[in-house]
């Protein structure tokens, strides 16, 4: 395997490391208000919440542009 390969391999990797921590984490804190309410479980509402943190996250990124 090239350099290259292997770089874009590592990034692809690491880009989807991230997005599954930011999609269990969504999880793990739908789950918990789920389970205070009392409401039942939905797949489309995690997908919905982390596509609405994901496009935060894309339009506001915290601290890049503080000093």
């Amino acid at each position: 395997m090239s350099n290259s390969l292997g770089t874009i391999c590592r990034v692809i990797g690491l880009f989807l490391l991230l997005l599954s921590g930011w999609f269990l984490a969504v999880m793990a804190l739908y789950c918990l208000v789920i389970m205070i309410i009392g409401a039942t479980f939905e797949w489309s509402h995690v997908g919905i919440l982390f596509g609405m943190v994901v496009i935060g996250r894309m339009f506001y990124p915290r601290n890049v542009f503080k000093w």
